[in-house]
């Protein structure tokens, strides 16, 4: 899974951390062991270009993982 998630954070540009993270979460929601009930995934961009001070910016999703 670090590949496809590598894959995403080097691949094209992406201008929202919540997009990001959300892509990562589908593709990983996608290939969750039998079984698997929930998936959190975290993204944190250092620093953030706001113009605030700030050492960075963070989003958390969660997933429900539903079988069939």
């Amino acid at each position: 899974m670090e590949k496809e998630i590598r894959a995403i954070i080097e691949g094209r540009s992406i201008d929202l951390i919540e997009t990001m993270c959300e892509q990562i979460g589908e593709r990983l929601k996608s290939k969750m062991p039998a079984g698997s009930k929930t998936l959190s995934v975290r993204v944190r961009k250092v620093p953030p270009p706001i113009e605030t001070p700030s050492a960075y910016a963070e989003i958390q999703m969660s997933w429900e993982i539903v079988d069939g």
